[in-house]
């Protein structure tokens, strides 16, 4: 089932709750939402146990803080589904149904070639959507797209907030529209075949078919062979006989005609119905965990409790601009209250004790590596791992890497930019995909607000 801590979120709460984060995100110098306002919002709001009620109360005191524009633009990205919208899936079922019951299927005629039957063709169509449906859901996923955070020479900020709101609700939002696009197009394909059989069977209530054969190319053998290879499994499940194609009554041939249909048909769409269904509740999941986040990161910002960061420099200290830029992302991240509390650096050969002065759990932890070491997967992709399982349970980390010295070293040859995105995806490599990582080089430094956006986002 999924996770229903935010259902109570109406469309404009959801809208409103999204706005105010892309607003502080876009805001990363606190200008038009200083920190200890958002500070006091999310406390005044810290006293709802429900995280949904806690995010509904402080969008709204963030947004009564703000100018008239901001609550007017708030308002008007707030789209409720129309009305039709819940009456759109009964009616394109009902369509398809009847789509598929005014098809005659058995011809107006009284006798009906077994070679031209017009559900083969639907099957070798359900045959084909079957194995893209199977292919597009395992096929290896792409890279998740994130946001871009609004550029920084844009003079209205509102305008970035805009941007930023419709590219992270398109991106959240999409995997659900597409799975419940997927489970309406193949309700439909059932409820087309289901009028199908339907009309076939009533239609031979009402008059009497028969069945015959002809063909230009084909002999009686080759025809014969070739119904049983069709309707064979239909056969086997009904333990009703392939007819001989010649002259008859057609009513073995309707039955195995529907069971076959069944069989090809609706089975199978039932099948990738449910494999949408399992999609849709992991996208609603997923949805449900990005509020989570939100509401975390909000309550961390309250004020109401003081959280440490614990920073573990790995084999080299950092300079104090790195510092201090740390410090500031960190407040950024988890709210003004938070303290970055500096270890000594882990040196050389004491990796499996590095985190042994730590008495209980942390929950926040920052690896702070030097760029300019050659990573090595033994040992700073090791120590990257051993950092997340030391977290507790709402644990979270992140990795920095230092590029003071990087910088200090290259940032005046040519080949600069070619070495630091090589340097950059080698480190990427050996760290552990669910560890985030921030680059702390002189643009980091010198505007660490900017660098703290970019992964509040996620």
């Amino acid at each position: 089932m999924a996770d229903a801590r935010f259902s109570s979120l109406s469309p404009e709460d959801k809208a409103s709750v999204s706005f105010v984060h892309c607003l502080e995100a876009a805001d990363g110098a606190a200008q038009l939402l200083p920190l200890d306002i958002r500070a006091a919002a999310s406390q005044s709001a810290a006293a709802h146990a429900s995280e949904a009620a806690f995010l509904r109360d402080r969008s709204r005191r963030l947004l009564a803080a703000l100018p008239s524009v901001w609550q007017e633009k708030s308002a008007a990205l707030a789209t409720p589904a129309p009305p039709w919208q819940r009456w759109a899936l009964p009616a394109t079922l009902a369509a398809a149904f009847l789509l598929g019951w005014f098809t005659n299927e058995l011809g107006t005629a009284r006798q009906i070639n077994v070679l031209s039957f017009p559900i083969l063709g639907l099957i070798a169509w359900n045959a084909a959507v079957a194995a893209w449906s199977i292919w597009s859901h395992w096929k290896k996923p792409g890279k998740p797209h994130t946001p871009a955070a609004p550029s920084l020479t844009s003079p209205d900020l509102l305008t970035q907030t805009t941007a930023l709101y419709q590219s992270a609700t398109a991106t959240t939002t999409a995997p659900i529209r597409r799975a419940s696009l997927r489970q309406a197009f193949h309700l439909a394909a059932i409820a087309l075949t289901l009028g199908i059989i339907t009309g076939m069977y009533t239609r031979g209530l009402a008059r009497a078919y028969t069945v015959t054969w002809e063909s230009t190319f084909l002999q009686e053998p080759q025809v014969r062979a070739l119904t049983r290879v069709a309707l064979g499994p239909a056969s086997i499940v009904t333990n009703i006989p392939v007819p001989d194609p010649a002259r008859g009554s057609a009513a073995p041939w309707i039955h195995l005609w529907a069971a076959t249909a069944a069989l090809f048909i609706l089975v199978p769409r039932l099948l990738l119905w449910n494999m949408a269904r399992l999609e849709q509740r992991a996208a609603t999941n997923s949805l449900d965990n990005h509020w989570h986040r939100i509401a975390e990161r909000c309550r961390d910002s309250s004020g109401s409790r003081a959280a440490i960061l614990h920073v573990f420099p790995v084999h080299a200290e950092p300079d104090s601009p790195s510092r201090d830029a740390l410090r500031v992302i960190a407040q950024h991240l988890w709210g003004p209250a938070t303290l970055a509390h500096f270890h000594p650096p882990v040196a050389y050969g004491s990796e499996d004790d590095a985190f042994s002065s730590l008495t209980d759990p942390p929950s926040l932890l920052a690896l702070v590596f030097s760029l300019a070491a050659t990573p090595e997967q033994d040992l700073h992709g090791t120590l990257a791992t051993t950092a997340l399982t030391s977290l507790s349970t709402t644990g979270r980390a992140i990795a920095l890497l230092d590029a003071a010295a990087f910088e200090s070293r290259y940032a005046a040859l040519p080949e600069y930019q070619d070495r630091l995105r090589s340097r950059l995806a080698a480190w990427r490599k050996i760290l552990p995909p669910s560890l985030p990582v921030i680059i702390l080089d002189s643009s980091a430094r010198s505007n660490p607000a900017h660098t703290a956006r970019s992964l509040a986002l996620t």
